[in-house]
Protein backbone atom coordinates (compact mmCIF):
# COMPACT_ATOMS: atom_id res chain seq x y z
CA UNK A 1 0.00 0.00 0.00
CA UNK A 2 1.09 3.30 -0.85
CA UNK A 3 1.72 6.25 1.35
CA UNK A 4 -1.70 7.67 0.86
CA UNK A 5 -3.84 6.81 -1.78
CA UNK A 6 -6.76 3.69 -2.76
CA UNK A 7 -5.26 0.47 -1.59
CA UNK A 8 -5.91 -2.47 -3.56
CA UNK A 9 -6.26 -6.03 -2.84
CA UNK A 10 -6.93 -4.69 0.76
CA UNK A 11 -11.01 -6.00 0.43
CA UNK A 12 -12.44 -8.72 -1.65
CA UNK A 13 -15.14 -6.26 -3.59
CA UNK A 14 -16.61 -9.60 -4.67
CA UNK A 15 -18.20 -10.30 -1.34
CA UNK A 16 -20.60 -7.58 -0.58
CA UNK A 17 -21.52 -8.73 2.42
CA UNK A 18 -18.33 -9.16 4.28
CA UNK A 19 -15.33 -7.49 2.23
CA UNK A 20 -13.47 -11.24 2.55
CA UNK A 21 -13.49 -9.68 6.62
CA UNK A 22 -14.31 -12.04 9.63
CA UNK A 23 -15.80 -11.08 12.85
CA UNK A 24 -13.67 -10.68 15.49
CA UNK A 25 -14.05 -13.84 18.14
CA UNK A 26 -16.70 -13.26 21.29
CA UNK A 27 -18.51 -10.72 19.41
CA UNK A 28 -22.09 -10.09 20.87
CA UNK A 29 -24.71 -7.66 20.53
CA UNK A 30 -26.12 -5.44 23.90
CA UNK A 31 -28.71 -2.87 23.93
CA UNK A 32 -27.04 0.29 25.49
CA UNK A 33 -30.51 2.29 25.55
CA UNK A 34 -34.13 2.00 24.87
CA UNK A 35 -36.18 4.57 24.22
CA UNK A 36 -39.52 5.15 25.78
CA UNK A 37 -42.70 7.21 24.16
CA UNK A 38 -41.33 10.27 25.97
CA UNK A 39 -37.43 9.79 24.88
CA UNK A 40 -35.28 10.90 21.84
CA UNK A 41 -35.92 8.74 19.27
CA UNK A 42 -32.82 9.71 17.08
CA UNK A 43 -29.57 8.35 18.26
CA UNK A 44 -25.85 8.75 16.17
CA UNK A 45 -22.18 8.90 16.10
CA UNK A 46 -21.70 6.10 18.95
CA UNK A 47 -18.67 6.12 20.32
CA UNK A 48 -17.45 4.22 22.88
CA UNK A 49 -13.88 4.11 25.35
CA UNK A 50 -12.66 2.12 28.42
CA UNK A 51 -11.69 3.46 31.32
CA UNK A 52 -11.12 2.72 34.92
CA UNK A 53 -12.61 -0.93 34.84
CA UNK A 54 -15.80 0.67 33.21
CA UNK A 55 -17.10 1.38 29.25
CA UNK A 56 -18.52 4.51 28.16
CA UNK A 57 -20.62 4.91 25.48
CA UNK A 58 -22.07 8.48 23.87
CA UNK A 59 -24.17 9.27 20.52
CA UNK A 60 -25.64 12.52 19.79
CA UNK A 61 -29.25 12.80 19.79
CA UNK A 62 -32.71 14.36 19.18
CA UNK A 63 -36.21 13.67 19.50
CA UNK A 64 -36.95 12.73 15.66
CA UNK A 65 -34.05 14.27 13.89
CA UNK A 66 -30.29 14.21 12.28
CA UNK A 67 -28.55 17.40 13.07
CA UNK A 68 -31.35 19.59 13.70
CA UNK A 69 -31.09 22.48 16.28
CA UNK A 70 -31.70 20.78 19.38
CA UNK A 71 -28.99 17.83 19.09
CA UNK A 72 -26.68 17.14 22.48
CA UNK A 73 -24.59 14.30 23.34
CA UNK A 74 -25.91 11.84 25.76
CA UNK A 75 -23.67 9.23 27.35
CA UNK A 76 -23.95 6.18 29.70
CA UNK A 77 -21.23 3.66 30.95
CA UNK A 78 -21.36 -0.54 32.20
CA UNK A 79 -19.43 -1.63 35.05
CA UNK A 80 -19.51 -5.16 33.56
CA UNK A 81 -17.61 -5.38 30.56
CA UNK A 82 -20.82 -3.83 28.67
CA UNK A 83 -23.35 -6.45 29.65
CA UNK A 84 -25.57 -4.09 31.30
CA UNK A 85 -25.87 -0.03 30.78
CA UNK A 86 -26.69 2.83 33.55
CA UNK A 87 -29.60 4.99 32.43
CA UNK A 88 -28.16 7.87 29.61
CA UNK A 89 -26.89 11.29 31.11
CA UNK A 90 -26.47 14.63 29.06
CA UNK A 91 -22.59 15.07 28.71
CA UNK A 92 -23.68 18.46 26.68
CA UNK A 93 -26.44 20.34 26.11
CA UNK A 94 -27.36 21.76 22.96
CA UNK A 95 -26.37 25.65 23.15
CA UNK A 96 -28.77 29.04 22.05
CA UNK A 97 -27.05 29.51 18.59
CA UNK A 98 -25.62 25.83 17.43
CA UNK A 99 -26.33 22.07 18.59
CA UNK A 100 -23.71 19.51 19.65
CA UNK A 101 -22.47 16.14 18.16
CA UNK A 102 -20.25 13.36 19.48
CA UNK A 103 -16.36 13.86 18.76
CA UNK A 104 -15.44 10.47 21.32
CA UNK A 105 -13.51 10.03 23.77
CA UNK A 106 -9.62 9.85 25.00
CA UNK A 107 -8.80 7.89 28.26
CA UNK A 108 -5.73 7.49 30.05
CA UNK A 109 -5.06 5.90 33.31
CA UNK A 110 -5.78 8.71 35.35
CA UNK A 111 -8.59 11.40 33.09
CA UNK A 112 -10.99 10.53 30.29
CA UNK A 113 -11.35 13.33 27.81
CA UNK A 114 -14.80 13.42 25.86
CA UNK A 115 -15.31 15.38 22.56
CA UNK A 116 -17.73 17.08 21.56
CA UNK A 117 -18.33 19.05 18.08
CA UNK A 118 -20.53 21.95 18.19
CA UNK A 119 -22.26 23.64 15.06
CA UNK A 120 -22.59 27.28 15.09
CA UNK A 121 -26.23 28.70 13.11
CA UNK A 122 -23.61 31.49 12.54
CA UNK A 123 -21.31 29.72 9.82
CA UNK A 124 -22.91 30.31 6.08
CA UNK A 125 -21.59 26.64 4.89
CA UNK A 126 -22.33 23.91 7.51
CA UNK A 127 -19.01 23.00 9.40
CA UNK A 128 -17.90 23.52 12.95
CA UNK A 129 -15.29 23.42 16.29
CA UNK A 130 -13.94 20.97 18.13
CA UNK A 131 -14.64 21.23 22.22
CA UNK A 132 -13.86 18.95 24.64
CA UNK A 133 -14.75 17.78 28.74
CA UNK A 134 -12.36 15.77 30.96
CA UNK A 135 -13.38 13.99 34.28
CA UNK A 136 -11.21 11.65 36.82
CA UNK A 137 -14.05 9.27 37.40
CA UNK A 138 -16.76 9.28 34.60
CA UNK A 139 -19.24 11.48 36.63
CA UNK A 140 -17.99 15.08 36.92
CA UNK A 141 -16.75 16.88 34.29
CA UNK A 142 -15.16 20.00 33.52
CA UNK A 143 -16.58 23.22 32.05
CA UNK A 144 -16.29 23.04 27.71
CA UNK A 145 -13.01 24.31 26.58
CA UNK A 146 -11.67 24.72 22.97
CA UNK A 147 -9.34 21.99 21.50
CA UNK A 148 -6.48 23.96 20.22
CA UNK A 149 -4.00 23.37 16.89
CA UNK A 150 -0.37 23.40 17.45
CA UNK A 151 -0.59 27.21 16.31
CA UNK A 152 -2.22 28.08 19.35
CA UNK A 153 -5.52 28.87 17.52
CA UNK A 154 -9.10 26.75 18.31
CA UNK A 155 -9.53 23.93 15.78
CA UNK A 156 -11.68 25.16 12.72
CA UNK A 157 -12.98 21.70 12.55
CA UNK A 158 -15.35 18.90 13.66
CA UNK A 159 -13.14 15.95 15.22
CA UNK A 160 -14.16 12.40 14.13
CA UNK A 161 -15.04 9.96 16.85
CA UNK A 162 -12.44 7.64 15.94
CA UNK A 163 -8.59 7.85 17.68
CA UNK A 164 -5.90 5.79 16.72
CA UNK A 165 -2.04 5.36 19.22
CA UNK A 166 1.30 5.79 16.93
CA UNK A 167 4.80 6.49 17.58
CA UNK A 168 3.70 8.23 20.61
CA UNK A 169 1.45 10.57 18.78
CA UNK A 170 -2.62 10.39 18.84
CA UNK A 171 -4.04 10.13 15.11
CA UNK A 172 -7.64 10.98 14.40
CA UNK A 173 -9.22 13.24 11.65
CA UNK A 174 -11.12 16.17 10.88
CA UNK A 175 -13.15 17.38 8.70
CA UNK A 176 -12.16 21.73 8.26
CA UNK A 177 -14.08 25.07 7.39
CA UNK A 178 -14.90 26.22 5.21
CA UNK A 179 -17.70 23.53 4.43
CA UNK A 180 -16.51 19.71 5.67
CA UNK A 181 -13.16 19.11 4.30
CA UNK A 182 -11.67 15.94 5.43
CA UNK A 183 -7.90 15.83 6.90
CA UNK A 184 -5.99 13.51 9.10
CA UNK A 185 -4.67 15.18 11.77
CA UNK A 186 -1.93 14.26 14.90
CA UNK A 187 -0.59 15.37 18.15
CA UNK A 188 1.91 14.62 20.82
CA UNK A 189 -0.53 15.52 23.59
CA UNK A 190 -2.07 12.32 24.89
CA UNK A 191 -5.12 14.11 25.95
CA UNK A 192 -5.88 15.44 22.85
CA UNK A 193 -6.76 18.95 24.19
CA UNK A 194 -3.79 20.68 22.32
CA UNK A 195 -0.88 20.21 19.73
CA UNK A 196 -2.91 19.21 16.49
CA UNK A 197 -1.33 19.78 13.66
CA UNK A 198 -2.90 19.05 9.92
CA UNK A 199 -1.25 15.83 7.89
CA UNK A 200 0.08 16.44 4.02
CA UNK A 201 -2.98 15.03 2.88
CA UNK A 202 -4.32 15.26 -1.13
CA UNK A 203 -8.04 15.72 -0.96
CA UNK A 204 -11.05 15.69 -3.82
CA UNK A 205 -13.68 17.75 -3.26
CA UNK A 206 -17.67 17.52 -4.19
CA UNK A 207 -19.89 20.61 -3.71
CA UNK A 208 -18.74 22.37 0.05
CA UNK A 209 -17.50 19.29 1.35
CA UNK A 210 -14.37 16.47 0.34
CA UNK A 211 -15.63 13.96 -1.04
CA UNK A 212 -14.52 11.52 1.56
CA UNK A 213 -16.07 12.35 4.68
CA UNK A 214 -16.58 10.04 8.00
CA UNK A 215 -12.88 8.12 8.11
CA UNK A 216 -12.59 5.70 10.56
CA UNK A 217 -9.12 3.95 11.14
CA UNK A 218 -7.95 0.40 11.51
CA UNK A 219 -3.59 -0.78 11.88
CA UNK A 220 -2.89 -3.05 8.73
CA UNK A 221 -1.18 -6.52 9.34
CA UNK A 222 2.49 -7.35 7.84
CA UNK A 223 3.67 -10.03 6.04
CA UNK A 224 3.76 -11.97 9.80
CA UNK A 225 0.12 -11.07 10.21
CA UNK A 226 1.18 -8.89 12.92
CA UNK A 227 0.03 -5.62 13.31
CA UNK A 228 1.94 -2.90 12.00
CA UNK A 229 2.25 0.75 12.22
CA UNK A 230 0.36 1.28 8.96
CA UNK A 231 -2.76 3.12 9.36
CA UNK A 232 -5.40 2.20 6.60
CA UNK A 233 -8.01 5.03 6.73
CA UNK A 234 -11.43 4.15 5.13
CA UNK A 235 -13.82 6.87 4.01
CA UNK A 236 -17.77 7.29 2.93
CA UNK A 237 -18.01 8.29 -0.50
CA UNK A 238 -20.41 11.42 -1.18
CA UNK A 239 -19.76 10.07 -5.10
CA UNK A 240 -21.34 6.91 -4.31
CA UNK A 241 -19.23 4.64 -5.68
CA UNK A 242 -19.80 2.11 -2.59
Amino acid sequence: MGRHGRAEGLYDASDSLTLGLSQADGTHTVMVFRPTATDDHYANGVALAAFKNSIYCMWQSSPTDEDSDDTHVMYSHSDDGGLSWSLPDTLQAALPHAYCTSGGFLATTDEMVAFVNIWPDSISLKGGFTYCRSSRDGKTWSALQPVMMADGMPMPAVIEQDFREVDGDIVSAAHFQPGLVVCPIYTDDMSGRAGWRRADYPVETYKEQSRGIEPSFFFAKGDEGLQDSTIVMILRDQRSSY
